[in-house]
């Protein structure tokens, strides 16, 4: 159990199995939300074309053809290409996340599905290591784990109790006083980033926000695991869904 109802996914395996409950909140039926439409064996990823880099390199880095990226990304001239220009990789796969749907979109999202979720309270009743820590923000104020989470939430307009789920997950902060190991220093578990509560929340927070609108906006459905695997978000997925999966697969291997 998590935080409201807010399940961690089977896709990835979690590091933690203990998480908070606390009282149930309403919140809105899931309605499916159709998945971007394409063939079944591909995997589309989305980046930008940065200074210095040429379609060919993009291609060569990514393992894909430069055709298939000329042609994904809808360039008309592949000899002249802005800075910033969006691409779509194709990768060929026949892997897929599983098909369950996680939670409805209003969970992920920082809205009306929070209004009587008091963060604060509900950190400091589980007791772990969040309602321990604090750190002198920007203006010079004391900020509790509550307010960094607090704060995080509010700027990347992602849903609190998400980012409990996966911290808990990850390293047991949420209702463990006293983690091990990298636990104590990595509290979302991603290890491949820097340290620190405020800098593994708002990595977890731009994961999610990329997870969630790249399948909604931009029709991204590759989801890269830890190990270098590309899977292909299953069809008929949610985005808030498929945010969760995204974030949990950056510290995970694939498994079927």
């Amino acid at each position: 159990m998590v935080p409201t109802n807010t399940p961690v996914p089977s896709a990835t395996p979690t590091r933690s199995t203990a998480t908070p409950t606390p009282s149930a909140t309403p919140t809105t039926p899931v309605s499916p939300t159709p998945g971007p439409t394409i063939a079944p064996d591909l995997a589309l990823e989305f980046t930008t074309l940065k200074n210095g880099q040429y379609l060919g390199y993009v291609a060569q880095r990514y393992g894909v053809s430069l055709d298939e990226l000329v042609q994904f990304s809808g360039i008309i001239n592949p000899d002249v290409v802005p800075i910033g220009q969006g691409l779509i990789i194709p990768h060929h796969t026949d892997l897929a996340t599983p098909d369950e749907v996680l939670l409805p979109d209003s969970e992920l999202v920082y809205g009306q599905g929070y209004v009587d979720f008091d963060l604060a309270a509900f950190v400091e009743e589980q007791g772990g290591r969040l309602s321990q820590v604090s750190m002198t923000g920007l203006d010079g104020e004391q900020w509790s784990g509550a307010d960094v989470v607090e704060r995080v939430a509010a700027r990347y307009s992602v849903g609190p109790r998400v980012l409990l789920a996966l911290m808990e997950a990850g390293s047991g902060w949420v209702t463990d006083p006293d983690p091990q190991g990298n636990a104590a220093d990595y509290p979302l578990g991603h290890t491949n980033g820097a340290p620190g509560l405020l800098p593994q929340l708002e990595w977890a927070a731009n994961e999610l926000n990329h997870g969630f609108y790249g399948w909604l906006d931009r029709g991204e459905t590759a989801i890269p695991f830890e190990d270098g695997t590309i899977a292909r978000g299953a069809p008929g997925l949610n985005p808030g869904t498929v945010a969760v999966q995204r974030t949990m697969a950056a510290d995970t291997s694939f498994s079927q």
